[in-house]
C-alpha cells in the first residue's frame, strides 16, 4: 500500500506474489516512480538484492497456467523456490495460499478454515504443503496422488535419489502421498562419561539413570522450546513412544492405561519433572552464562532440531564429549522422529497435475541456499547425494591452505569458530539418520497424546487420585479406538 500523509488515505498498489514475491523476502520498498518501485529483497545471506518493479498490464504479461501451492507456514527455501520457478518458467506461475490459516492457542495447533472445503471444491489447490499438518488425515482420506508412478516415469528425480525411510513413511496403502526435501530431528543429547554403561534405552533405564544422577537438575533442559513446561514434554514427546506402544494394542483397538505400570510412569513424571515454564525454558530473557549453567546442571538436554554440527557446537559449549539419545521405546533402541522443514503434496483433484509435478522435481533437485557458512544449512537433506556431499563438506578440514571455519558459536561472552566435525560424530549422526522414523501420527495417536498430557494434570495438582486419573485416561483412549475402528469399518 502506498499512505498519502496529506490525505491520510492509503492506496492498494500490488499484491505480492503477483509481482513473484513473497511478502516475507521483502525488507525494504522505496517508489522510484508512480508505476517503478525499488524492492530489496532477502531469502538468506547469499540471496538477497535490489529488483525493479515495473508495472505491467495483463495485455501485456505472457498468458501461463496459474497453480496454487497451499501452505500454513512456508519456509524461505519453498518461497524462493517458487519465485526461481515462476521466473524460469513460461508455463506456469505459482502462488501460495494459506486458506485463512491461524494458530490456535486453546487448541494448541494450526487452524486452516479454508482449506478443506477447497480440496472437494470445483476448484482446489494443485499443491500441499503438509509439513505441519496431519498428513495422515489427508492420506487416509484419498486427496493426495500416489507419487510413485511420476517417479518411475521421471527423467530428473527416482526412488533411488531418497533416502528408504522417508519413503516407507509417507506411504500408505502403497501410495507415496508426498516428499520431503530436508529434516530435522528431535534427540536427547548427554554426557558420554554419563550415558557410558547405557545397554538399551527403555523407560526403566530412564528411571534408572534419573536416580543414578539425583544432583543432576533439572531432569531435562530444552533448548529453543520455549512453550511447553519439563512435565507437558515428558507426557507429550518424551514418554509418548513408549506408552503408545506398551499400553495401546493398534490391532486389537484395545488399551491398558488403568495398569499399574502406566501410573507408575505419571508419578515418575511428576517426581523427576518440573511442572513450570520458568522452572525449565531457556527464556530469551535468560543471559547465555545462565543458559549454559541451567543446560550443564541438566542430566540430559533436549534439542528439537538437530542438525549436522549439534555435537560440535555442543561440545565445544560445555567441554566435554556429548552422545545422542531418542527417546525410550518398548524395545530398547530408542525412538528418532523426524521434524519436516517441507512435505509437498500433489491435490488428486488438481487439474494441473503436470505442472504441479514439474514444480516438485524442481525443487526436490535445487540446492538449498545457504548463509556465509556452510553450517547455515539446518537439517538434513532426504536426497542421498546431497546428504553425502554434506557430510563431506562437514568433515573436511581445510579448503586449500586455509582452515574450513564452518561456522559461529557463542560460549560465555566470546563467540568461538567451529571447523570440520570428528568420524565419531558424522558416525553417530549417520546412524540416527538411518534410525528416523517418517510415519506422521495419526488422528487417533495425536488425541490420545492429548487425553494423557491434559488428564495427568489434574492429578500433579491433587485434584483427583492417581486411580481417578489413569480410570478416566483409560475411558477416554477406548472411545478414541472405538471411533477409530468405526471409521475404518
Amino acid at each position: 500500500y502506498e499512505y498519502d500523509r496529506e490525505s491520510g488515505t492509503t492506496k492498494e498498489l500490488l499484491c505480492w506474489t503477483d509481482s513473484g514475491f513473497q511478502s516475507t523476502m521483502v525488507g525494504a520498498v522505496a517508489g522510484v516512480t508512480s508505476d517503478k518501485l525499488l524492492v530489496y529483497s532477502y531469502v538468506s545471506t547469499s540471496r538477497r538484492g535490489l529488483y525493479l518493479l515495473t508495472r505491467t498490464s495483463v495485455k501485456d504479461l505472457p498468458e501461463r497456467e496459474l497453480l496454487v501451492l497451499a501452505s500454513v507456514m512456508p519456509d524461505s527455501e519453498l518461497e524462493d523456490a517458487v519465485m526461481e520457478f515462476n521466473q524460469n518458467s513460461n508455463r506456469y506461475r505459482i502462488t501460495i495460499d494459506s486458506y485463512g490459516a491461524y494458530y490456535s492457542d486453546k487448541e494448541k495447533r494450526w487452524v486452516i478454515p479454508y482449506l478443506d472445503p477447497a480440496l472437494i471444491s470445483e476448484n482446489p489447490p494443485d499443491l500441499v504443503d503438509l509439513s505441519i499438518l496431519n498428513i495422515s488425515k489427508y492420506a487416509e482420506k484419498d486427496v493426495l496422488v500416489d507419487l510413485y508412478p511420476y517417479l518411475e516415469s521421471s527423467s530428473v528425480l527416482s526412488k533411488e535419489d531418497f533416502l528408504e525411510n522417508m519413503l516407507e513413511g509417507f506411504t500408505f496403502h502403497e501410495k507415496l502421498v508426498c516428499l520431503s526435501s530436508r529434516f530435522s530431528i528431535p534427540a536427547l543429547v548427554g554426557s558420554s562419561e554419563e550415558l557410558r554403561d547405557l545397554k538399551s534405552w527403555t523407560m526403566e533405564d530412564l528411571y534408572e539413570l534419573a536416580e543414578a544422577y539425583p544432583q543432576r537438575e533439572p531432569l531435562v533442559a530444552a533448548r529453543y522450546y520455549w512453550e511447553e513446561s519439563e512435565r507437558g514434554f515428558c507426557l507429550s514427546s518424551l514418554c509418548s513412544c513408549y506408552y503408545l506402544e506398551e499400553f495401546v494394542d493398534w490391532d486389537k483397538g484395545e488399551c491398558s492405561f488403568d495398569s499399574g505400570e502406566f501410573g507408575r510412569m505419571l508419578e515418575w513424571v511428576g517426581q523427576y519433572a518440573s511442572g513450570s515454564v520458568n522452572d525449565m525454558t531457556m527464556s530469551v530473557m535468560q543471559s547465555d552464562e545462565e543458559r549454559l549453567a541451567l543446560e550443564k546442571a541438566s542430566l540430559l538436554i533436549f534439542d528439537k532440531k538437530l542438525d549436522i554440527y549439534t555435537l560440535q557446537k555442543m561440545e565445544i559449549r560445555y567441554g566435554e564429549e556429548y552422545s545422542l539419545l531418542g527417546y525410550p521405546s518398548v524395545e530398547g533402541g530408542g525412538y528418532f522422529g523426524t521434524n519436516l522443514k517441507d512435505a509437498i503434496g500433489i491435490i488428486a483433484r488438481s487439474p494441473n497435475k503436470e505442472g504441479a509435478w514439474e514444480f516438485l522435481e524442481y525443487y526436490m533437485t535445487r540446492e538449498p541456499g545457504i548463509g556465509y557458512y556452510a553450517g547455515d544449512v539446518s537439517g538434513f537433506s532426504t536426497n542421498k547425494a546431497m546428504l553425502q556431499e554434506s557430510f563431506e563438506v562437514a568433515l573436511r578440514e581445510y579448503s586449500g591452505t586455509r582452515k574450513d571455519v564452518k561456522g559461529i558459536i557463542k560460549v560465555g561472552e566470546e563467540y568461538v569458530d567451529f571447523y570440520a566435525i570428528p568420524q565419531r560424530q558424522a558416525d553417530a549422526l549417520l546412524e540416527v539418520i538411518e534410525k528416523a522414523d517418517f510415519t506422521p501420527l495419526s488422528d487417533a495417536e495425536e488425541m490420545i497424546i492429548q487425553i494423557v498430557t491434559e488428564e495427568a494434570e489434574s492429578y500433579y495438582r491433587g485434584d483427583r487420585s492417581l486411580d481417578e486419573v489413569t480410570a478416566l485416561i483409560q475411558n477416554r483412549a477406548e472411545l478414541v479406538l472405538k471411533e477409530r475402528g468405526t471409521s475404518e469399518n
